[in-house]
């Protein structure tokens, strides 16, 4: 109904916020969205891994690599230049570089909910940016 009155940009933008906040701002929807950004990079992290576990059975190789991607994925998205540092083509520079852009944005998205959720936080969010 509140869509209704909207037209070109603003009906976008509408669509766009209910796809990715849902129908209210929930903090638990962003963390889904962030762990899905860095299980959604282990994969491609993966492809990366195929000398890692040798002399070991295939689940257990198979597991220890998934397991290294998860960890460099993880640690991309809160270390900034983790995953740039230790790229070793220029095309991994760049995945690991858009995917620790994507985090901050998510994480700054993160904190926007949990201040809009929490007004001990909204208080404290305010006083860090006035």
């Amino acid at each position: 109904m509140e869509a209704r009155g909207k037209t070109g940009f603003e009906f976008i933008e509408d669509k766009m916020d209910r796809l990715f906040w849902g129908y209210q701002l929930k903090p638990l929807s962003v963390v889904g969205w962030l762990a899905l950004l860095i299980f959604a990079f282990a994969l491609v992290y993966l492809g990366q891994t195929r000398s890692l576990g040798e002399g070991r059975g295939p689940i257990a190789r198979s597991w220890t690599r998934f397991r290294f991607a998860l960890m460099f994925s993880l640690r991309t998205t809160l270390q900034p230049k983790f995953g740039y540092e230790r790229s070793t083509t220029s095309l991994f520079k760049a995945i690991t570089s858009l995917q620790w852009v994507l985090s901050v944005i998510l994480l700054t998205c993160l904190l926007y909910t949990v201040s809009k959720t929490s007004p001990l936080i909204n208080e404290l969010i305010k006083k860090l940016v006035a």
